[in-house]
């Protein structure tokens, strides 16, 4: 799980992102609207510049980072967090009146500014705990205010939308990067990695596309103000449905299209960085094996025995003459010869600064091995010259085969086989990084070494003084991912099969990350590609469905009007011929003509206008309204036997009694009076409109504000 969640990370950030983008489009076309309680524009380019951050987090996780794009990436979370928090400041100036004054960024930004002297992921870790956490809060707190005081139709969605938001601040607010300070030290993303074995961003995304769901579903219930024609609104529903569908088709075949590029790319990686490091080390044994066959050879040489025999100045001379002729023809560093105590007699490099001549080897692994009668081999430092080199030694025996000395040939190793390489090492079994393609990890151990082989290692010089700091956390293996310095390398390792040294080498996946981006963005040029042509195919729905609606729809409200009731009241009651029941509701308000007379007919509009959103928010979404005229209005209650039209009557009626009109800052109290009859199937329209509206009079005369149904 760990494994699978890290290789898709990327895609995990683009998702994350696409949804905060398509969830500032909502928040865009919600700010078109008047009526809201919010202000969703700052909600809106929370989205967008959040979602851009977290395209950047994946710019960052592809390509690596550095000290000059992290600050733009933190740059870009803090605007988005403000954003959030202005949302959350003037939401409640909205909702309560009143709202917290600028001055509260101050101290905000102050404390975030403080994360700064812990470097840049203090930074990260106090902005997220300063500013995004409480602006996250403030504002799921605002949604969850306006949910519950809005109409019930829409509480659903938007009280959702508040709990995923309260969700996702805690997620992104609270778990930060971590940081040398609490609680960033303890609880952070790599502690939420390890305790749960998915990324905390993996969460985040999947609160961040379930809140844009449900802020959809909120935007789409308001798309259509009040209710109007089945067919209508069923075909809307659909089309909401249906991009929804193909859009996630979309990010999953996306999704498919990117890990068979990545995995494609990363097979390819595998077989060219496996033929490199076998390259590497077939031309490194080489080099070795030459040196091997050196030293045996010379070992057999008829005036190297002499020399160790006698020791005389001419045998000698003799000797050194085998070893010049060798070291020249052969290309090897310095060829020398040891007598059976360990000191050099003879050697290539007599007459150099740093002769080997009078020097003791006895403690070096490779005279040891051949004054027992085997070759030798070692990677060292030099004692004398201080310099890196392998050592070849044999045994040089007599007639009885009696180890009498050892001939040893050095050869100062070259990196011309790594320099092609960003990171190329050879290492002996413990990590000492002896050759590498960056000659500042030379003599530096690739992963940490324990303490008592630190010891041993320093005790025999093998590496002089140098101290083998560990530049990895862990030793690497074949075939794995390791991050180091920044950057995601895979790991080719190949024995060099002499006492477990290893040729290393780090091929970054920077290719594979290329190969998926580009899955990535072709993912994202279809999404935007379907976005456009649903919103702009949309448009041209609402544009026709406006021309085709002109005739049966009234132009202020919206509502279906007095000559679409016909059609509407015939299939009301061919159903309850069916056997489906509904019931019929005509309705006035009362006393409307003092806003009329008071501040005249443009805000008398605003009142009907009011009133039919304030019948929408109340009714299902099968019931459906009329403006019949004037001041009239109409409610066709689907499936509702006498009863329950009653009752729902006298909610209406006492919720507009007990919410005055304000209008033009004066306040009118208005009223309705209702009649109400029913739709049995044995009444015709013909005769059902009259009675409706007749009982609807009889309430007007009898008092006015009450409900009066039809036969009492």
């Amino acid at each position: 799980m760990m494994e699978f969640c890290t290789g898709q990370l990327d895609y995990i950030f683009f998702v994350y992102g696409l949804s905060f983008v398509l969830l500032a489009a909502i928040c865009f076309l919600l700010n078109n609207d008047s009526g809201q309680k919010v202000p969703w524009l700052w909600f809106g380019l929370f989205g967008t510049t959040h979602g851009i951050n977290e395209w950047l987090d994946l710019v960052a996780f592809s390509f690596g980072d550095n000290n000059y794009f992290l600050p733009v990436r933190i740059s870009v979370l803090a605007l988005s967090y403000l954003f959030l928090f202005e949302f959350g400041r003037k939401a409640c100036a909205k909702i309560f009146g009143k709202k917290p004054g600028a001055w509260i960024y101050l101290p905000l930004i102050v404390l975030a500014m403080l994360g700064g002297l812990c470097g840049l992921r203090g930074l990260n870790a106090t902005i997220r705990y300063s500013i995004g956490l409480p602006a996250g809060l403030l504002s799921a707190g605002c949604l969850s205010v306006v949910a519950r005081t809005g109409s019930e139709k829409h509480r659903v969605s938007l009280l959702s939308a508040s709990i995923l938001l309260g969700l996702y601040s805690l997620a992104t607010g609270a778990i930060a990067p971590a940081a040398p300070f609490f609680p960033a030290s303890q609880f952070n993303s790599e502690a939420f990695f390890n305790l749960f074995s998915f990324p905390v961003q993996l969460l985040r995304g999947v609160l961040a596309l379930l809140l844009t769901v449900a802020l959809w579903r909120y935007a789409e219930s308001l798309r259509i103000p009040v209710p109007r024609d089945e067919s209508v609104l069923n075909r809307i529903q659909v089309s909401g449905w249906t991009i929804v569908t193909v859009l996630v088709a979309i990010v999953v075949f996306g999704w498919g299209v990117t890990s068979f590029l990545g995995n494609h790319r990363a097979e390819d990686l595998a077989r060219t960085s496996k033929k490199d490091s076998t390259i590497i080390t077939n031309q490194l044994l080489n080099d070795l094996k030459k040196m091997d066959q050196i030293a045996e050879t010379i070992s057999g040489s008829p005036w190297i025995l002499p020399a160790l025999v006698s020791k005389k100045p001419e045998a000698i001379e003799q000797a050194n003459s085998v070893l010049d002729r060798y070291n020249q023809k052969m290309g090897a560093s310095v060829c020398y010869l040891i007598d059976d105590s360990g000191t050099t007699i003879a050697s290539s490099n007599r007459n150099a600064p740093d002769s080997f001549v009078g020097n003791s080897f006895k403690s070096r692994p490779y005279f040891q091995d051949a004054l027992l009668g085997r070759p030798g081999y070692f990677f060292g430092v030099g004692l004398v010259s201080n310099i890196r080199g392998y050592y070849a030694s044999y045994p040089v025996t007599d007639s009885n085969r009696r180890v009498m000395g050892v001939v040893a040939v050095k050869n100062n190793l070259s990196e011309a086989s790594f320099i092609h390489f960003t990171h190329a090492f050879l290492t002996d079994s413990h990590g000492v990084i002896f050759l590498s393609s960056r000659p500042e990890f030379i003599l530096k151990s690739l992963w940490p070494i324990d303490d008592n082989t630190l010891r041993r290692l320093k005790a025999s010089q093998q590496f002089g003084d140098a101290p083998l700091t560990a530049l990895t956390a862990g030793e690497p293996s074949d075939g794995e991912k390791i991050d180091f310095r920044g950057e995601t390398f895979r790991v080719s390792r190949h024995s060099v099969d002499r006492d477990l040294w290893s040729v290393i080498l780090f091929t970054s996946t920077r290719p594979i990350n290329e190969y998926r981006l580009f899955g990535i963005v072709i993912t994202l040029l279809f999404c935007v590609v379907l976005i456009v042509f649903f919103f702009s195919l949309r448009q041209r729905g609402d544009l026709l469905e406006i021309v085709s609606s002109v005739a049966v729809h009234d132009t202020l409200t919206g509502l279906l009007n007095r000559r679409s009731l016909d059609e509407v009241m015939s299939r009301s009651i061919a159903r309850a011929r069916r056997g489906q029941r509904s019931a019929l509701l005509f309705m006035d308000l009362d006393h409307f003509k003092a806003i009329n007379d008071t501040l005249g007919h443009k805000a008398g509009d605003e009142a009907l206008i009011t009133f039919a959103r304030q019948l929408a928010g109340q009714l299902r979404t099968e019931d459906i309204i009329f403006r019949l005229g004037g001041d009239e209005f109409g409610v066709l209650l689907e499936g509702s036997n006498m009863t329950e039209a009653l009752a729902v009557a006298e909610r209406l009626r006492l919720s507009i009694d007990a919410s005055p009109f304000v209008i033009g800052g004066r306040s009118f109290h208005l009223s309705l009076s209702i009649g109400l009859v029913k739709i049995d199937g044995e009444t015709d329209t013909e005769h059902l409109i009259p009675k409706a509206d007749a009982a609807m009079y009889r309430a007007k005369e009898s008092g006015r504000n009450m409900v009066v149904m039809e036969g009492l």
